[in-house]
């Protein structure tokens, strides 16, 4: 099981000095999480590297093998990352991998990395405290009322801004309006400061969602999948209007085996 720097993030989102199990990063077979009651971050794992890719020195198994494990957010930042040459780059170099069997029969998360020159190994004390099941609030599948995309850079400047302007609470804490008016329309963004008089009233352009570039993550594997159950339907449609009924059977074959398929499309195509 390989994770990248991104999945270390979520510890920006931990508490310090409150519940102890808010203050760990909670590993599971899909993501890293942590939340301060307040917030709660998911982020995915990158995409799994194959153990028998791998050094000999780098022990490891496929993610879903993890059993869920709590460490703290401190601790995580021990962990060492290293940097792939800039001639070869070598993008697994830049992962660190959880020793799955070693993390799974004891008390302690192994994590290790090498640049092929040294190596880094951080055995972490796993938190015994049990981690909030977050699943009872996260969404899911539910519907949501409505969706709009906006730059995250963008709403954080003016979230910033609105920090700066808003009136604190007992706690430091001040509180923003958002407005959302439809898809494509100005999310309004409004905060005040009652003792001073002063009020803070911004527009922010929604942009168009791009699934292609935004959506959610699929494995290399879905993504082929869905890819040859497109050109099957293809195919099948393409039967129907041509005179080679017999190549276009070969090709849905072969589509179903996944092998050869770009060389067997081109042959087909000279038949068509």
């Amino acid at each position: 099981m390989n994770i990248n720097k991104k999945n270390l993030l979520v510890t920006k989102f931990t508490e310090k000095g409150g519940r102890p199990a808010l203050s760990g990063v909670h590993f599971t077979p899909d993501y890293t999480e942590a939340t301060n009651g307040h917030m709660a971050v998911r982020i995915s794992y990158p995409e799994q590297i194959k153990p028998e890719d791998l050094p000999e020195e780098i022990h490891t198994a496929p993610a879903g093998e993890i059993k869920p494990f709590l460490v703290s957010a401190e601790a995580l930042g021990d962990v060492k990352f290293y940097k792939s040459g800039k001639n070869a780059p070598l993008p697994w170099m830049e992962q660190v991998y959880v020793d799955v069997n070693q993390t799974n029969a004891n008390g302690r998360a192994c994590f290790y990395a090498t640049n092929m020159e040294s190596k880094s190994a951080q055995e972490i004390a796993k938190m015994e405290d049990q981690y909030p099941d977050t699943d009872k609030v996260w969404p899911g599948s539910k519907a949501p009322i409505l969706q709009i995309c906006v730059d995250p850079d963008y709403m954080k400047e003016l979230a910033e801004i609105a920090v700066k302007v808003s009136q604190k609470d007992s706690r430091k804490h001040g509180a923003m309006l958002l407005s959302i008016y439809g898809p494509m329309e100005p999310v309004r963004i409004e905060t005040c400061d009652l003792s001073a008089g002063q009020s803070m009233d911004a527009i922010l352009m929604p942009m168009r969602w791009n699934t292609g570039r935004f959506g959610a993550a699929k494995s290399r594997k879905e993504d082929i999948k869905s890819f040859y159950t497109a050109v099957r339907r293809f195919a099948r449609i393409i039967r129907s209007y041509t005179q080679s009924p017999k190549a276009l059977e070969a090709l849905d074959a072969k589509i179903t085996s996944h092998i050869g398929f770009v060389e067997m499309f081109q042959k087909v195509l000279t038949t068509l």
